[in-house]
């Protein structure tokens, strides 16, 4: 299946693509955590591993260039291989740690939170809050 037709990945791509542009560029480093922060979003919300052209599709990177940044990822120990789909797909996922804190995050009650970050990682003007029916 191509990415465009996952409501998640458009989403991310419409999501991660305005955060990207606000910083105007990333180095190494900013793209290894943009991308961790990808693949734990991909397996918290909407309960999937990723693999690296999917990755590569919402950053508009090529796959060579995520590749690295997976493989660095995992020697640190910030994503694991969940295995292959038969197509020689590796697989992805966060380490289980930052599942679980995602997880506890999404069950809070923000709204008495007075300084609220999500307001800024989710400003109104970000394209993904425009998408209706998110994934």
């Amino acid at each position: 299946m191509h990415p465009k037709n996952d409501k998640f990945l458009v989403w991310a791509r419409a999501h991660y693509g305005w955060l990207v542009e606000r910083m105007r560029g990333l180095d190494a480093g900013e793209l290894a955590l943009f991308v961790k922060f990808f693949v734990t979003d991909r397996i918290v919300l909407s309960g999937k591993p990723t693999y690296a052209y999917e990755i590569a599709w919402v950053f508009q990177r090529d796959r060579g260039t995520i590749g690295n940044v997976l493989r660095k990822l995992e020697e640190e120990g910030e994503v694991v291989r969940a295995g292959s789909s038969g197509k020689r797909l590796k697989l992805f996922t966060p380490a289980r740690e930052d599942v679980e804190s995602e997880l506890k995050w999404l069950k809070t009650d923000h709204s008495k939170d007075s300084d609220d970050w999500s307001r800024e990682y989710h400003a109104e003007n970000c394209p993904c809050m425009k998408l209706v029916g998110r994934w």
